[in-house]
């Protein structure tokens, strides 16, 4: 234990006996004389300071000592007290009041060594005295291991005259060396009943119990111990710490409280209380003892699990994986907080890291199928594609939870399994009725109204949209998507009835009006002038509506008439500067009108990394400015956002061999088509990218492996036809450079299509 209370009224006590010495006043007797009174009425803090201030001035007298010695037992201050009984011993006070409780601190404070050479022989004590002190070197002699000494104590203690409880216990222990351990407990049973709370005794017997692993007897042992013997601070943490043991936690929170109001910064103590605070799920009080007892003991891994598994319920997941990640090598492989830990560190985004805790799975179990999906959709998203094909292979087939099914599904999907649909209609119909599942089965509708309308079951949309007419949150949603449904293929009165019906709920919901007029416009086939009209008159009610913008602007130029828009969307811009939204799409209009150098400031203000067509719009425009610096670090920002990305890889190809970084521009392609099975495109590319590094030898090696691919006439046409080496890398850089231009001017008019619909 560290420094109490005690000792703080201890040096306080010193402050103050100096400053009376210093003012002058009484003699030693008379300091003798004031402490007795301050005794008489329990001031023993003013007693202690006559007594110092008496031993200053008389410091060869033993009676002031031994007094002095006696206060501080009192307090529990036992290295003071130890000093000043032994100076008054060697001054020739009584020995027969100093022996006895020199041997009692000495037995308190552990000095073994000291209590055995404690002199007892013509001391003057009494019979009782004397076998209190023997007993007590006995225990010491026992626990030195020096059992020659123990006996020849025991053979002194049972000659004596009184048949006192030590003389008893000594029984007992003589039993105990001669390996009579039955015959010992028989003997110490009797003395219990003679003297039923004889501490030694009830220690003893609570030794003996805990030796046969009888926790919860011993425990109530000690517990009648401490009745009497409160000040026995080292019991009480016994007792705290068995009480945990034994899953008692009630019973040792109040001990515990006690200790820590000694000292608040112990490890142990502290690791005690936030378990117990863990129990309770009060997650912040544990995570608060935990943290102080790792303060004191670093090392403590009891408590730092406890501080993970509080980090992780009180959704810091930073802490988790910073106290977690310290014991992971020594968690067994079935551990629960492995599994926080790896999904603690994929929330942080830390795939690699989740990965390795992953692998210390002995198994995966149906309860790791959703840490199992998320991790592996990490990995796809961030390229490592092949790893994440293995973790699949390893996924249990037995999942039961309507979560793990939609991981599961999401994670099949992202790797282009459509069987992943399968486990997603499976949660769906797993899910229960309740507040809350309603919630998580319309999302998990909506990914399924995406995934098969991605994969043309139109028929299978078409029956959630219509589930979702008939509830009131989402019915114009549901109108929506089946009329955009009905809408492909061209069932444009069914489709306009379905319009007709959502505007009945939201007369001015913009996007129903859009696709209303869309479809009108295809049954009165009106010309682009008048449908512009119909457009503009929408946008008056809704100038902020994106899609009707950008409708507005294709119409314009449909009609060869000056587009309006980038006037509209500036001044929508003046009054709203954050609109994300509306920057983008002036950005798109500027780029699709040639104003190059307004969309890159447009773009370069936002930074956005939440609309799909930010990046491939800032990469075209640096690359028809030439800002070649540019471009080459906003492909890389890109790939590291999405790292398995088709367009970020080829444009960072394309880009690295512009500035001939050919090496560079081969590693990333290699990596895409070795690590994600890329298109014929990149496969194409990684052969014109190898001829330019003069990598024949692997070239020569991946033309065979496709020949099947119809790549191997166009190399062979290009060799043939090239004059010099230099003549060929001129040919493949036009050709570079063209592809990039198809490329950029594809993705955009593919945005502005999709933006249409």
């Amino acid at each position: 234990m560290n420094i109490n209370t005690s000792y703080i009224r201890f040096f306080l006590a010193i402050f103050l006996v100096l400053l009376v010495s210093a003012c002058g006043g009484k003699n030693a007797q008379q300091h003798f004389q004031s402490a007795q009174e301050a005794i008489a009425q329990q001031q023993i803090d003013a007693a202690i300071i006559d007594l110092k201030n008496a031993v200053k001035l008389e410091p060869k007298n033993g009676q002031y000592r031994f007094a002095l010695g006696q206060l501080y037992v009192q307090q529990q201050l036992y290295p003071f007290a130890e000093k000043e009984l032994e100076k008054a011993l060697d001054l020739g006070y009584q020995p027969s009041e100093v022996v006895p409780l020199l041997s009692t601190i000495y037995r308190k404070t552990g000095s073994d060594s000291a209590l055995v050479r404690l002199n007892t022989k013509k001391q003057g004590l009494k019979a009782k005295q004397l076998a209190q002190v023997q007993f007590y070197q006995l225990q010491a002699y026992v626990r030195l291991d020096n059992d020659e000494k123990a006996k020849q104590l025991i053979k002194e203690l049972k000659a004596g005259k009184n048949n006192n409880e030590y003389k008893q216990l000594t029984l007992v222990y003589e039993l105990l060396l001669n390996q009579q351990a039955e015959a010992a407990e028989i003997q110490l049973d009797d003395v219990l009943a003679s003297y039923p709370q004889q501490p030694d005794a009830l220690k003893l017997k609570s030794q003996l119990l805990l030796s046969r692993g009888e926790l919860q007897q011993a425990a109530d042992v000690l517990q009648q111990y401490l009745l009497n013997n409160n000040d026995d601070i080292e019991t009480q943490f016994a007792l705290a710490r068995l009480y945990v043991e034994l899953g008692q936690l009630h019973k040792a929170e109040p001990i515990v409280d006690e200790l820590l109001k000694i000292n608040d910064r112990h490890a142990i103590l502290n690791q005690i209380k936030a378990s117990i605070k863990l129990s309770e799920t009060n997650y912040s009080q544990a995570l608060l003892f935990a943290e102080k007892a790792l303060l004191a003991d670093p090392e403590d891994r009891v408590s730092r699990l406890v501080a993970g598994v509080s980090s992780y319920f009180l959704g810091d997941f930073n802490k988790v994986n910073q106290h977690l990640v310290l014991i992971a090598s020594l968690l067994p492989p079935d551990h629960a907080a492995l599994r926080l830990l790896a999904d603690s560190q994929l929330k942080l985004g830390l795939t690699t890291e989740a990965q390795q805790t992953v692998q210390q799975f002995d198994a995966f179990s149906k309860q790791d199928a959703s840490l199992v999906a998320q991790l592996g959709t990490a990995l796809v998203y961030k390229g490592e594609v092949a790893q994440a094909r293995e973790l699949l292979a390893q996924q249990p087939t037995d999942i039961e939870q309507p979560q793990a099914m939609i991981d599961t599904g999401l994670f099949k999907l992202s790797l282009q399994q459509l069987d992943g649909i399968v486990d997603l209609e499976s949660a769906l119909d797993k899910l229960e009725l309740s507040e809350q599942s309603k919630q998580q089965a319309n999302n998990l509708e909506e990914v399924l109204i995406k995934a098969y309308l991605a994969t043309g079951q139109r028929d299978k949309a078409l029956e959630i949209a219509t589930q979702w007419q008939q509830q009131p949150t989402l019915a114009v949603r549901g109108y929506l998507i089946a009329a955009g449904i009905q809408l492909q293929q061209e069932q444009l009165d069914t489709a306009l009835t379905l319009l007709t019906e959502a505007n009945k709920i939201e007369p001015e919901n913009a996007a129903v009006k859009l696709m209303t007029l869309e479809i009108q416009t295809k049954q009165q086939t009106w010309s682009a002038a008048d449908n512009l009209k119909q457009v503009q008159q929408l946008l008056d009610s809704h100038p902020s509506f994106i899609p009707a913008i950008i409708k507005h602007y294709m119409l314009s130029k449909q009609a060869d008439l000056p587009e309006t828009m980038s006037t509209h969307l500036a001044k929508l811009l003046e009054q709203t500067p954050d609109q994300t939204g509306l920057v983008v799409t002036l950005a798109q209009i500027h780029s699709y009108e040639g104003r190059f150098e307004q969309t890159i400031s447009l773009l370069e203000s936002i930074k956005s990394e939440q609309v799909q067509s930010y990046w491939q719009m800032l990469a075209m425009a640096y690359y028809r400015t030439k800002q070649a610096d540019k471009l080459e670090q906003l492909y890389q920002q890109w790939i590291e956002l999405e790292p398995n990305n088709a367009n970020a890889i080829l444009g960072q190809a394309l880009a690295l061999q512009s500035r001939n970084k050919t090496a560079e521009a081969l590693a990333v392609t290699n990596h895409y088509v070795n690590e994600l099975q890329g298109n014929r495109e990149y496969q194409k590319l990684l052969r014109e990218l190898k001829i330019l590094d003069k990598d024949y030898a692997k070239l020569d090696q991946r033309v065979n492996e496709v020949m099947s691919m119809g790549l191997k006439n166009d190399i062979d046409n290009m060799l043939s036809q090239a004059k010099s080496v230099e003549e060929l890398e001129d040919d493949i850089d036009k050709r570079l450079v063209a592809l990039l231009d198809d490329i950029q001017e594809f993705t955009l008019n593919a945005a502005l299509t999709a933006e249409k619909h």
